[in-house]
């Protein structure tokens, strides 16, 4: 199986680093390396958070990171996983949902090695 992020949630985890590292050089690396840890913890078993409904069939996942307030949503597909979002936990709930109510999402950016 393997990783891809939507092009907003790239987004999200390249400000976000780039924010910590403004306020505390090294901190964002920091930050990557956590959102790196947990894509590797949803790839070895990818059903391992909250299951969060959308509509009546669409279902993602939550996984809450230990180190900085911040959520990676995701969704399972046949042979990928796709991050839909790095959500700050504190932004607007749900902001994300209409990335994936939208039949076209971005979806293509895959983790990098």
């Amino acid at each position: 199986m393997r990783v891809e992020f939507l092009v907003e949630a790239d987004s999200e985890l390249i400000l976000a680093a780039d924010r910590y590292d403004a306020e505390n050089p090294g901190v964002g690396i920091d930050f990557i390396s956590e959102v790196r840890h947990a894509v590797e913890l949803i790839l070895d078993n990818n059903r391992i958070g909250r299951i969060i409904r959308v509509g009546r069939v669409e279902i993602l996942h939550e996984f809450v990171l230990d180190r900085f307030p911040y959520s990676i949503v995701y969704r399972i597909l046949a042979n990928r996983i796709v991050i839909v979002a790095v959500s700050h936990q504190h932004r607007r709930a749900g902001y994300w949902r209409p990335r994936v109510e939208e039949p076209e999402a971005d979806y293509g950016i895959p983790l990098a090695a």
